[in-house]
């Protein structure tokens, strides 16, 4: 009788146990998940003054969204409006013109984020490499001539291989990285209903190689 009844507890106890350590299990994934940032909108104030495409300034607004413990997806949206360079170009220039930029920028990417075990989470956090797609596009013309329809029009089309460290300290996000890809930059002249190739020697350090190198980072908010 007594063996049975220390069986009994046993059992119990080993219940109990199970059941408190599955609990506590799914409390502290449970944390974990609720305390990792899953969004982050990001920045970067640098590219203001001067843009991917050079005559143009960049007003930059990323997101980026968590899909799963090892991957995310980031898209991006740009104002290109007159840059640092046009701006010079106008004040040298003689007799004087006022130039009117206009254009925008969209970016898509996939991360893959390299776990540590330590961790359960790791995603935005951390190593990660990443394909990213950027098109550009913007039209500049002269105030004074547009009403004839005269005007230059660049588009920029790139295909990278990123990689990457994103630091979130509390909600502050940090996101470096360096890439490699192909580029297809394309200048158009329009003028007199004619629209030729511009040459991009006047524009770009090295106008006819497709090699695109990227260097730079997203700095923002992490939720």
């Amino acid at each position: 009788m007594i063996k049975i009844k220390q069986i009994i507890l046993v059992v119990v106890f080993l219940q109990m146990s199970i059941a408190v350590y599955c609990q506590f299990y799914q409390d502290s994934v449970y944390y974990s998940r609720i305390e990792t940032k899953r969004n982050i909108l990001k920045t970067n104030p640098f590219v203001m003054p001067v843009g991917s495409i050079p005559l143009t300034s960049e007003f930059r607004l990323a997101y980026e969204t968590v899909l799963s413990t090892r991957s995310s997806v980031q898209i991006s949206g740009s104002y290109l409006g007159k840059g640092l360079i046009t701006t010079l170009i106008e004040s040298a220039a003689v007799p004087p013109i006022v130039l009117k930029v206009r254009g925008f920028r969209f970016q898509a990417e996939y991360k893959y984020y390299l776990l540590n075990n330590k961790e359960q989470t790791k995603a935005p956090k951390g190593l990660y490499v990443a394909l990213q797609y950027s098109y550009s596009r913007a039209k500049i013309t002269d105030k004074k001539n547009v009403l004839q329809d005269e005007y230059i029009l660049i588009t920029y089309t790139n295909y990278c291989f990123k990689v990457g460290f994103q630091i979130i300290n509390k909600n502050l996000a940090f996101d470096p990285y360096i890439g490699i890809g192909y580029r297809d930059n394309i200048w158009l002249e329009h003028f007199n209903n004619v629209s030729t190739y511009a040459s991009k020697e006047d524009y770009e350090l090295f106008p006819y190689s497709p090699l695109k190198i990227l260097l730079g980072f997203n700095a923002g908010w992490a939720f």
